[in-house]
């Protein structure tokens, strides 16, 4: 877990300031107009400003539930139970930002 972590920190670092990314956010694209608000853009900035790169790496981080369940990934017994420990490394310590229901099957 961790070595990914690293991984991903490593690949977002070499891409650059991502507080960047958001500023000017096209979401209409395809008519070649912005409708960013400016005000919803600064709050934005604000809050990417205020966010490390640990931070950063952790919200766009998407784990399966198998990374927060009890036994081995892939192979969850039944029935299944979350590991509060892993629960709570994840989103504390590497500050993951969701958690995706989906490993092997759904619950």
């Amino acid at each position: 877990m961790r070595q990914y972590l690293l991984f991903v920190i490593i690949v977002l670092y070499s891409c650059g300031d991502a507080s960047q990314t958001f500023t000017n956010v096209d979401t209409a694209a395809t008519s070649g107009q912005s409708s960013t608000d400016p005000a919803v853009a600064r709050r934005v900035d604000e809050i990417m400003a205020k966010m490390d790169l640990v931070d950063k790496v952790g919200e766009m981080t998407q784990l399966s539930i198998d990374m927060v369940s009890v036994g081995q990934p892939y192979q969850l017994p039944d029935p299944h139970r979350l590991d509060e420990e892993k629960l709570r490394q994840v989103l504390v310590e590497y500050r993951v930002g969701s958690i995706l229901n989906a490993g092997g099957h759904t619950y």
